[in-house]
C-alpha cells in the first residue's frame, strides 16, 4: 500500500479523534457554559477572598455553575457577584450561599446549603434574581495565619519549659549525681515506666489496628465536613433569630415608653384618684351596712316588712282589703258617672233647679255656652281611676 495513502489515513483518524474528544469536552465537561441552558443570578457578600471568574459553584457538592463576574458594589459596600446557573439546577430563596475553601490551598467554591427546616412560603429563584445574604466561610489558610501569635506564644512556653527542664537536670545531677544507688533506682523507675509505656501504646496498636475502628474513624472524618456545614447553617440560624431576639426588645422598649406615657398622668393623679377610690369604697361600705340593715330587718318577724313577709294573715287581710276597695271602686264608677253627668246638665242650664226655670218657656239651654258637638265624653270602664 501506498506510503502516502497510510499517512493520509492515520491523519483522518486523528483528527476525527480530536473532533470526539472536543465534543465530548463540550458536552460532559464541567464550566462549558455556551452549550448549555443556563440563567444568571446576583449574589452579594461582604468580600470574596480568592474568587474570580470561573469559581465554581456548587449545590450540596455538585456544580451547578460557575462565576461570570465580580465587581465591587460601590453604593452599599461589598462585592457583587454575577452567577451562570444551569437550567436544570434549581435555587431558592430561603437557601444560604457560602464562600468556602475546597482544599487546604485555599481554591475558593460557592456552595449553596439548604436550611434546616425548609420555609412554606419558599419560591424558586428566577433570572436575573438577587440574593443579598452570601456568607463567608472561615479559610483554613487564613485561620492558620491568624494561629501565628498563638504559635510565637507556644515557642515562648517551650523555650521557658526547655530553660526549666535544664534547671531541673542541673538540679538532679546535684542531688544524685554523687550516689550511684539513687541513679541505679532512678534508671530502673525510668524503665519500668517505659515498659508499661510500651505496653500501653500495644493496647493502643491494637485497638486502632482494628480495620472496623480504622474504618469508624474514616467515616467520621469523612462526615467532618458536611458537620461543619451544618453548624454554619445553624450558626447562620441563630444570628437570625438573635436578631429577631433584637427587634423584639426594640419593640418591647417601644411599648414601655408607650405605657410611661400612659402611666405618668396616672402617678400625677394618684392621691386624688386614691382618694376618689376611698370615698367609693365608703359609700359601698356604706350601701352594703344598709342592705344589711334591710336584711336584718326583712328577717325579723316582730318588724313590719318582717309581718308582711312572714305574717300569712296580714297578707291575707291586706289582699281582702284591696279586693274590697276594688269591689267599691267598680260600685261607685256609675254614680260618679251620674253625678258628671248631673254636673254638666246643670252647668249648661242652672235653671233646671228652680221653679223659674220649670215656669219659662225658653228652651233648656237656650242663650247658654254649650261644648262643640265634636267633643265627647270621655267613656267610663270598670278599673280605670274616678273621673275628675
Amino acid at each position: 500500500m501506498n506510503e502516502r495513502v497510510i499517512q493520509f489515513r492515520v491523519g483522518v483518524v486523528v483528527v476525527a479523534a480530536a473532533i470526539i474528544t472536543i465534543l465530548m469536552v463540550l458536552i460532559f465537561g464541567e464550566g462549558v457554559s455556551f452549550v448549555r441552558s443556563q440563567y444568571t443570578v446576583k449574589l452579594h457578600f461582604p468580600r470574596a477572598p480568592g474568587v474570580t471568574v470561573g469559581t465554581p459553584v456548587r449545590k450540596q457538592g455538585i456544580l451547578i455553575g460557575r462565576v461570570a463576574k465580580v465587581e465591587i458594589d460601590d453604593e452599599f459596600g461589598g462585592v457583587n457577584l454575577i452567577a451562570k446557573i444551569d437550567s436544570d439546577k434549581d435555587l431558592y430563596d430561603d437557601e444560604l450561599c457560602y464562600i468556602k475553601t475546597s482544599s487546604l490551598l485555599g481554591d475558593p467554591v460557592l456552595e449553596f446549603l439548604q436550611p434546616a427546616q425548609f420555609s412554606p412560603t419558599r419560591n424558586k429563584v428566577g433570572n436575573n434574581a438577587f440574593l443579598a445574604d452570601g456568607k463567608v466561610g472561615s479559610d483554613p489558610l487564613e485561620a492558620i495565619t491568624n494561629l501565628e501569635g498563638d504559635f510565637r506564644g507556644v515557642l515562648s512556653s517551650i523555650e521557658s519549659a526547655a530553660g526549666q527542664v535544664g534547671t531541673l537536670a542541673e538540679t538532679l545531677n546535684s542531688t544524685f549525681g554523687s550516689d550511684e544507688n539513687d541513679i541505679g533506682n532512678l534508671v530502673r523507675k525510668s524503665e519500668e515506666a517505659l515498659d508499661k509505656f510500651n505496653r500501653a501504646m500495644t493496647t493502643v496498636d491494637e485497638v486502632v489496628g482494628d480495620p472496623e475502628i480504622r474504618q469508624s474513624l474514616k467515616d467520621a472524618l469523612n462526615g467532618l465536613p458536611e458537620a461543619m456545614a451544618d453548624v454554619q447553617t445553624t450558626l447562620g440560624a441563630a444570628r437570625e433569630t438573635l436578631a429577631g431576639f433584637d427587634r423584639m426588645s426594640g419593640k418591647a422598649e417601644a411599648n414601655l415608653d408607650s405605657l410611661s406615657k400612659i402611666t405618668e398622668p396616672l402617678g400625677e393623679r394618684g392621691e386624688a384618684l386614691v382618694a376618689n377610690i376611698d370615698a367609693s369604697v365608703a359609700s359601698l361600705d356604706e350601701l352594703l351596712r344598709q342592705l344589711v340593715a334591710f336584711g336584718e330587718a326583712l328577717n325579723n318577724r316582730d318588724g313590719s316588712l318582717g309581718q308582711f313577709v312572714h305574717n300569712r294573715e296580714l297578707y291575707d287581710s291586706l289582699n281582702d282589703a284591696a279586693t274590697r276597695i276594688e269591689e267599691a271602686t267598680r260600685r261607685i264608677a256609675p254614680i260618679m258617672q251620674n253625678v258628671r253627668t248631673l254636673t254638666d246638665k246643670l252647668a249648661r242650664d242652672p235653671r233646671q233647679l228652680g221653679l223659674k226655670g220649670a215656669l219659662d218657656r225658653k228652651p233648656s239651654g237656650a242663650g247658654l255656652n254649650v261644648a262643640p258637638a265634636n267633643v265627647m265624653p270621655i267613656p267610663y270602664r270598670a278599673g280605670d281611676p274616678f273621673p275628675r
